[in-house]
């Protein structure tokens, strides 16, 4: 449980490890969250690749950063935690030309912490560290 502005709330974390993405979980979960919406969720999926190795991500059985924050959407989580970062990205993903889905979210890093029940704080911090990685580049 979470304390919130006074409120408190079920928090729950679902955790999809190195896979594509799953329709079982996805099932699973979204009527569980549909059951119990002033519970808040966060999912921490992978999302090895961008966007733009949708291929790739199949044939290695990984998922993109849009195809994670869809599963994300699909279960009816509040917000997303993106792990599991290609080798290939030296420094930092460039996710501002991926996924449409409105969804808070952050691309994990080591050392990350935020407070469960508000990762607003994190999400700005991290919105502004991607923004000096995308502009100053690898």
């Amino acid at each position: 449980k979470v304390k919130n502005n006074g409120s408190e709330k079920e928090a729950w974390i679902i955790y999809s490890g190195d896979t594509r993405p799953c329709r079982r979980m996805i099932q699973s979960f979204s009527s569980l969250i549909n059951l119990r919406k002033s519970d808040y969720c966060i999912l921490v999926h992978e999302a090895t690749y961008d966007d733009s190795m949708q291929e790739l991500a199949i044939r290695n059985k990984h998922s993109t950063i849009g195809e994670a924050l869809q599963v994300a959407k699909d279960i009816g989580a509040d917000f997303a935690l993106l792990t599991h970062f290609s080798q290939r990205y030296p420094r930092c993903v460039d996710d501002t030309k991926d996924a449409e889905v409105e969804l808070p979210y952050i691309l994990a890093s080591d050392f990350l912490s935020f407070p469960i029940h508000n990762p607003t704080g994190a999400l700005k911090h991290w919105q502004a560290l991607a923004k000096l990685c995308v502009n100053t580049g690898p």
